[in-house]
């Protein structure tokens, strides 16, 4: 007898493990797969955006940039036009550490810029290779991502040409080192990794608690049937929980049994116990919807002064805790523009106030708006959720008695707003950091809200940057005035 109830419950304990570890492996493996296809796409999007950028600041041809009347020689020419735009693409570049950028010359067959220049100076001149994917750039016109070994080694880079009246004229190129690409799949991968962990671990924990519990109440009644086979007369003990009823239906098939003959009855009752354990397996065997509505179950039937009603409201809440965290790899997608309006962002603004108003008067802290306004054609939903995380983000990291400020205004070539929060600044190091997927100073943050946030910025050919001021940290959006078509 003690080897059997080991082995059930040994049988239960695995059911169960492999009815949460299945989906939740599942749902990882699917989830890395996308995000790193994600990841990888984000990229591509960026250095394109970043190689048309630098293309709008090309002002009419190269030639535009050379000294009228003198009769020049090429590597006079690439030197006055490396002097002319090795600022532009220097600026970029600094901005964005990690970042290579620059022109090439078709006439010239000539690198012109390669930004950084500090450290990519030595490329200034060179020709790219007959099978460089640049040359089919210039061929074709077609704008280009390729990875693996180029000028700068293995690169993943993102290629357009330079069109001018039909013509082209160059292309401009924008990469990252495929080592700097990999690694940040890797940092994110090892914190899905440690997510999944996480989750698989609570549900081992959860698992083994309610088999322990289970094991306990199906033991008793596997014994009670033991007895029952050479006792007709006995009758299965009552049970706490929800497998009271177990004992009640058989004892009352048994009643019943009893009137007939004894085979009949003893055939009947291990079918009826059968099919009840056949029923009992596939329930435990339900994924882990199944398991939190079947812990409620057992909560709602306690009494109210029962030791085990607090133990089961932790079992629900970290039950609850696996369904946030894997609800939360399953929300990094792109955003994308469902209904694209005429919008008064400013009118908007003040529309997604009222939503923290609530935890500001929990921390007496105090709102200062100075709203201009500024219009720009956008999805209400996407630009609504740039609001509000900014907004949630600095209210959360606000001190008690604190200041939150929100602005906005139309520059020359751009409509800007930020909102500004009192309390600590960020350290320099986890600047570069904060917009990262899954990375969060906050306790029980999962690191997706600066993400998502960035996302929708970027969608609309905006900028989002944080700044630490003498008290708090500001956050700005830059948005340009005329946005590309989508």
């Amino acid at each position: 007898m003690i080897k059997k109830r080991i082995s059930f419950r040994f049988k239960l304990i695995l059911s169960m493990i492999v009815a949460i570890a299945v989906p939740i492996l599942l749902i990882g493996y699917l989830t890395i797969t996308q995000v790193e296809q994600a990841l990888l796409e984000e990229k591509e999007k960026k250095l394109y955006a970043f190689a048309r950028h630098l293309d709008r600041m090309l002002v009419g041809t190269f030639d535009q940039y050379l000294p009228t009347g003198k009769n020049l020689t090429n590597e006079e020419k690439i030197r006055i036009l490396n002097q002319q735009l090795q600022p532009l693409t220097d600026n970029i570049a600094y901005d964005n550490p990690g970042l290579g950028i620059g022109y090439y010359s078709k006439e010239l067959d000539a690198i012109l810029t390669y930004g950084p220049s500090s450290e990519l100076k030595d490329k200034i001149g060179l020709a790219i290779s007959e099978n460089h994917p640049g040359r089919d750039v210039l061929t074709t016109g077609q704008p280009m991502v390729m990875t693996g070994n180029q000028v700068r080694g293995d690169i993943m880079n993102a290629m357009i040409p330079i069109k001018r009246e039909n013509e082209i004229i160059g292309y401009i190129w924008a990469n990252e080192l495929t080592s700097d690409v990999n690694q940040q799949i890797f940092a994110m991968m090892k914190k899905i990794f440690y997510i999944l962990l996480i989750g698989l671990s609570i549900g081992m924990i959860i698992a083994w608690q309610i088999s322990r519990k289970l094991g306990g109440a199906i033991d008793i009644i596997i014994a009670s049937i033991g007895k029952m086979d050479h006792d007709l007369s006995y009758r299965l003990p009552s049970i706490d929980g929800v497998l009271n009823k177990i004992p009640h239906e058989v004892n009352k098939l048994i009643d019943k049994l009893v009137e007939t003959k004894e085979q009949v009855r003893r055939t009947d009752r291990l079918r009826a116990v059968g099919e009840l354990a056949a029923g009992m397996a596939h329930e435990i065997r339900n994924p882990l919807a199944s398991i939190k509505a079947f812990t409620q179950i057992v909560e709602e039937q306690m009494e109210r002064n029962d030791d085990n009603r607090e133990y089961m409201e932790i079992i629900i809440k970290e039950i609850e805790r696996i369904n946030e965290l894997t609800e939360q790899l399953l929300l990094f997608g792109k955003p994308t523009a469902y209904k694209e309006e005429k919008l008064c962002v400013d009118q908007l603004i003040r529309e997604t106030l009222p939503l923290i108003e609530h935890e500001l008067r929990k921390k007496e802290s105090q709102l200062i708006s100075d709203l201009e306004e500024i219009e720009m054609i956008a999805d209400r939903a996407l630009l609504q959720q740039v609001i509000i995380n900014l907004l949630l983000n600095a209210v959360q990291s606000m001190d008690r008695q604190g200041m939150l400020a929100i602005h906005s205004t139309v520059m020359h070539d751009s409509i800007e707003f930020s909102v500004y929060n009192s309390g600590s600044t960020i350290a320099e190091e986890k600047k570069e950091k904060i917009f990262d997927p899954f990375y969060s100073n906050k306790k029980n943050g999962m690191g997706l809200g600066l993400t998502v946030t960035q996302n929708i910025v970027q969608l609309y050919d905006g900028r989002i940057t944080c700044q630490n001021e003498k008290n708090g940290v500001t956050f700005l959006v830059r948005f340009p005035k005329q946005k590309r078509t989508h």
